[in-house]
């Protein structure tokens, strides 16, 4: 193929992945996916701190169980995120929540290529059409999974490892140790297990690159950095008593792994793409790291080695065993693509090593096709968050008088969640008026709910299937539907 071939092919694939990213936001700002699942664990408290400076989360349920007062505060997991987010998102809306998402997701898929490309230029590599089309595959592989579970802080972790690795190689080298304990610090109090497992990686590189002694001063001084960071936002940013916090925090793991669903996992992971692209992802950057580190050895053989297995123990536990938990690594796929990258753009990388990877990019890929096909299906006949949002309040202003109850993934389409009643489960027995909705459900159609009759139907008709194919168990607009308690006789 000649350079001229590769330079048109290079623009196609660019004027492409710039007309799928912006569909992908435009459809995301506009309500798909729907905000649901984990994103109630963390998104009602970033509306509620916007409207009145309060960490508080009535939507999700156990949230009271895990607050010592019982007042739904937020006392786990981490608490920089919603705070962040409840600083940007202006005006207190689901619309705003979706949009800013959208945003910051986007900002993370232009990081990776432009991340790729900064790193070749600092090597001295020339910046080839070639070097660009390879740098473009692995950033949108590695920003497709960065993206995370919907409302969950991984693609704002992702996007600031991105940026905090580019502003490193340009800090002079006695401050990148201190640059990195800050970094640990800042990650740790936007995802505490995904600050472990951070720690970990930034340890492993550290036994990789220096001998023991120095190691060990990098790994103090790191922590020591690390730990007044994140001592520092605890104490003086986070809103409530940081006892509260740690109790509440090792409430939530308890009960994480206590829930843990560790059986049928092959069945589990092939129902979510996240989930199969997870291990070629992983044997990609494998199999880039494995070749460029070729004839090397780390210069702490022992440290590296007992870093490593940690490491891969961390990942069993809490990706592998937990197949919804994949999340967990979202955060490091973009800066993993370092390495297949680096391995294909080589000189003299074998072909069979491209071949490979490039096999590797083309599964991937499965992925955002998959989810480009749900999206253009939902445009045809879907939900959007603010048809859903206008048709809600309209329902409740025309019933002040009967008891809505509301499921707790819809939380993002109620106008003012904090005045709003949700549910998880069974409907409650007073409720009047019950509301559900189509995503997380696995239903095309409205269920059956004993006692209650279906009064307005808002679910999405078509089903997500290409030429007979299921991509998905249920549609992920916003679609719902309303149902009115029967009378008794």
């Amino acid at each position: 193929m000649t350079a001229r071939q590769v330079k048109s092919i290079a623009v196609v694939a660019t004027i492409a992945a710039i007309c799928w990213l912006a569909f992908r936001n435009i459809t995301t700002a506009a309500g798909f996916p729907l905000l649901g699942a984990d994103a109630r664990v963390f998104l009602p408290q970033a509306l509620a701190y916007a409207q009145s400076g309060e960490l508080v989360n009535h939507v999700w349920r156990p949230a009271a169980s895990l607050d010592p007062t019982g007042g739904q505060r937020m006392v786990y997991h981490g608490f920089l995120y919603p705070m962040i987010i409840g600083s940007l998102i202006g005006r207190p809306s689901g619309e705003n929540l979706a949009i800013l998402l959208a945003t910051i997701q986007t900002l993370a898929a232009l990081a990776l290529p432009l991340l790729l490309l900064d790193l070749r230029r600092r090597l001295g590599a020339p910046l080839t059409a070639g070097a660009w089309l390879w740098a473009l595959a692995f950033g949108i592989a590695g920003a497709v999974y960065s993206y995370g579970s919907p409302g969950r802080p991984e693609p704002l972790v992702a996007l600031l490892i991105m940026v905090a690795v580019v502003a490193g190689w340009r800090l002079p080298v006695r401050w990148r140790v201190r640059g990195a304990g800050l970094l640990l610090g800042v990650i740790a109090a936007l995802d505490p297990l995904v600050g472990v497992l951070a720690a970990l990686a930034t340890l492993g590189v550290s036994a990789w690159v220096m001998p023991l002694r120095g190691f060990l001063a990098a790994a103090v001084i790191a922590g020591g950095y690390a730990m007044a960071c994140f001592a520092f936002l605890i104490a003086l940013i986070y809103p409530y008593p940081w006892e509260d916090w740690v109790l509440g925090t090792l409430r939530m793991g308890k009960v994480a792994m206590v829930n843990s669903q560790t059986s049928g996992s092959l069945v589990l992971w092939m129902t979510n793409s996240t989930n199969w692209m997870l291990p070629v992802a992983l044997t990609a950057i494998g199999a880039g790291a494995a070749w460029l580190a070729r004839g090397r050895a780390p210069k702490s053989p022992i440290v590296f080695g007992a870093i490593m297995l940690l490491a891969l123990a961390a990942i069993a536990r809490f990706t592998i065993m937990q197949h919804w938990a994949t999340y967990n690594l979202a955060p490091f796929m973009p800066i993993g693509m370092i390495a297949p990258y680096l391995a294909v753009t080589a000189a003299r990388s074998p072909l069979t090593l491209r071949l490979a990877l490039a096999a590797c990019l083309l599964v991937i890929a499965a992925g955002p096709l998959r989810d480009l096909a749900m999206r253009g299906m939902w445009i045809d006949d879907g939900v959007s968050l603010r048809q859903a949002t206008s048709k809600l309040a309209e329902f409740s202003a025309k019933h002040p008088e009967g008891r809505i109850v509301i499921a707790e993934s819809l939380f993002s389409v109620v106008p003012n969640s904090g005045h709003s009643e949700f549910f998880r489960g069974d409907p409650p027995p007073s409720a009047t008026f019950v509301v559900i909705p189509q995503a997380f459900e696995k239903h095309f159609t409205p269920p059956t709910i004993p006692g209650f009759s279906l009064l307005e139907n808002h679910f999405q008709k078509s089903t997500p299937a290409v030429f007979g194919v299921a991509l998905a168990f249920d549609q992920k607009g916003c679609g719902f539907a309303i149902y009115q308690r029967n009378k008794q006789p």
